[in-house]
């Protein structure tokens, strides 16, 4: 046998030999992923498993980013449930003098002067007259202090009707401020919402004197 047969033959059988030993190659399963403590593999979710999981914590994650999220007030302050409660407290009106103008307010319309206190820093008197059994707005009494609000004195609405004078007996009211000398400018008349009639105060300005029609 020539030399070159010898060696091929030998070459067959080492390779035969060690092809007998080796382990066979198994698959690794596809779907399961080694685990970092002890290199282990561990099944891996399905793909329809993972989009639904997925799939849930993207709609928790929007649900805990902008489901329960409160807006904040456009003015910066922090956000609040409480309701807003508001009223006029005082409504100014211009006079020449305090006294002749409490005169009038609480002896011919039966005011009541609420408070009268001087204020030295400012040289002027916090005068607050307010209708018979009202708890609402209030009337201030403020004196002009410069020629140019001298000019608004009895026409601060510009010749219309300024206040509204609410009554619950509005013939009773007026059958009393007439013998009072209070001067009527529009007699008494019924509308669909009330009786009504405007009188002039010391200084012209115009009042509604109205009892509403009850609902």
């Amino acid at each position: 046998m020539r030399l070159g047969g010898i060696f091929a033959i030998l070459m067959y059988r080492t390779l035969s030999s060690a092809g007998s030993e080796r382990r066979p190659y198994k698959a690794e399963v596809v779907g399961s992923i080694p685990t970092a403590s002890t290199g282990e593999r561990r099944p891996y979710p399905a793909r329809n498993q993972r989009d639904s999981q997925n799939s849930n914590h993207s709609h928790k994650a929007l649900v805990g980013s902008f489901g329960t999220r409160r807006r904040s007030p456009r003015n910066g302050g922090a956000a609040s449930t409480k309701k807003v409660k508001q009223s006029i407290l005082h409504v100014a009106l211009v006079v020449r003098d305090y006294d002749e103008a409490i005169e009038f307010y609480t002896k011919k319309l039966r005011f009541s002067l609420i408070e009268d206190t001087y204020q030295p820093e400012q040289d002027k008197r916090w005068v607050v007259v307010s209708p018979p059994g009202s708890s609402g707005t209030t009337l201030l009494l403020a004196r002009a202090s410069k020629p140019e609000q001298e000019s608004f004195i009895g026409n601060q609405s510009g010749g219309r009707v300024f206040l509204f004078l609410q009554t619950d007996d509005f013939w009773r009211d007026y059958r009393e401020m007439i013998s009072r000398g209070i001067k009527f400018v529009r007699e008494p008349k019924e509308q669909p919402y009330g009786t009504v009639a405007v009188f002039e105060d010391l200084y012209g300005n115009l009042w509604d004197l109205i009892e509403l029609k009850k609902a």
